[in-house]
């Protein structure tokens, strides 16, 4: 089917996820790849993924936590064949290898025509939307993420950071010269299916200032949705193509969904496309029968937890409550196996009372908090291991 714009979420082919479609793409099996959605993608006016990993033949990976992923310069040519015509940058991967393989990754989408919006060499180049025409009407695409190993304060190159004081004031600006503004916010908790309470804030706030649409991804999990002041918020898209080999990760990991926007007059009509992605068969398959059932199930049951604030907020203290001995190894000095024990509760936590509550006011305050990211910034320059 033919929309006028049609978004996905993230895409990633490469080792980290095992290996299994490197030899789909090296064949250019293209329609295997993109099974049920191939027809569509190359339908679509346009077509949209989130690029989730710099595109690089080679190059040293940056130092962070967390994995870091790559993708062979191979996988652009199956995205130009699926007809998709712009990928989106701002996610916590793109810097995965550094600003050489960021300037690698931009040189190669130029190369295969390949627009892209959400990152950039500077800081007027990252912010910039991706602005279009479709039916006669303008479009701009304002792309951002949650600031994790991607960007900066004041960093000059790298992807769009969320500010949300100047988005609201860029989609005010944009409001007086285009039709249709779609914000796509990379961010959230992996694995949790809903929003955080902050984020339904944020996300109703881009269409307070005039946004059309606004669209999210990265928690490699499908979520609910809303409609705000008439405006569609979509809350995770989920995985378009990301197998793993680690089926553990997540019971919705292989679940994802597309967004068919289609212009009717002045208004964004839109369609929800569920699908199954490389789970024991390779491609993707839109789900029916039974599994579609069953996926308007759980649907339903995000979308009626978001709409209500305290059921959100307590399904977020749950979440809160299973990630807590996690976070709090994160806190404590222990690594490797001593972590391990004291998620167990064999070692102890180092932390009094008072110096969580210290620690609580660094990352609660702005002012401490920008200055202790400033200090632990120039702490990492200065320490060899």
């Amino acid at each position: 089917m033919s929309y006028d714009v049609l978004v996905c979420g993230d895409f990633y082919v490469g080792p980290h996820a095992g290996g299994r479609l490197d030899t789909v793409i090296a064949n250019k099996d293209y329609a295997l790849l993109f099974g049920d959605l191939y027809e569509d993608l190359k339908a679509s006016k346009l077509s949209i993924v989130n690029l989730e990993g710099p595109v690089v033949n080679s190059g040293n990976p940056s130092p962070k936590t967390g994995p870091v992923i790559v993708m062979k310069p191979l996988v652009l040519e199956a995205l130009v064949d699926a007809n998709i015509n712009l990928v989106t940058l701002a996610n916590n991967h793109v810097m995965d290898f550094g600003i050489e393989g960021f300037k690698e990754t931009i040189t190669r989408l130029n190369q295969s025509n390949l627009s892209f919006v959400g990152a950039g060499l500077s800081k007027t180049v990252k912010r910039e939307p991706f602005l279009t025409v479709i039916k006669s009407k303008k479009i701009a695409i304002i792309n951002v993420c949650e600031h994790e190993w991607i960007t900066e304060i004041n960093s000059e190159s790298g992807a769009n950071g969320v500010d949300v004081i100047e988005h609201y004031c860029q989609i005010k600006t944009l409001r007086s010269t285009t039709d249709f503004i779609i914000v796509i916010y990379h961010g959230g908790n992996e694995y949790h299916p809903l929003p955080t309470p902050e984020m339904k804030k944020i996300f109703r706030f881009f269409v307070d200032a005039g946004a059309s649409a606004v669209i999210g991804h990265h928690t490699h999990t499908f979520s609910g949705y809303e409609r705000y002041h008439d405006c569609p918020i979509f809350y995770s898209l989920g995985n378009f193509i990301f197998d793993s080999h680690k089926k553990s990760k997540g019971e919705n990991w292989n679940t994802g969904i597309a967004i068919g926007l289609t212009i009717i007059n002045d208004q964004l009509d839109f369609k929800i496309i569920p699908f199954l992605q490389n789970d024991e068969a390779i491609g993707i398959k839109k789900l029916e029968g039974q599994a579609l059932q069953n996926f308007e199930v759980k649907l339903n049951m995000y979308n009626e937890i978001i709409l209500d604030d305290q059921k959100l907020q307590e399904e977020y203290g749950r979440f809160a409550e299973k990630m807590g001995l996690q976070y709090l190894a994160f806190l404590n000095p222990y690594e490797g196996k001593l972590s391990s024990l004291f998620k167990k509760g064999i070692l102890p936590s180092v932390y009094s009372k008072k110096k969580i509550l210290l620690l609580l006011n660094l990352i609660r305050c702005e002012s401490h908090k920008y200055l202790l990211e400033y200090i632990l910034k120039e702490k990492i320059k200065n320490t060899k291991k």
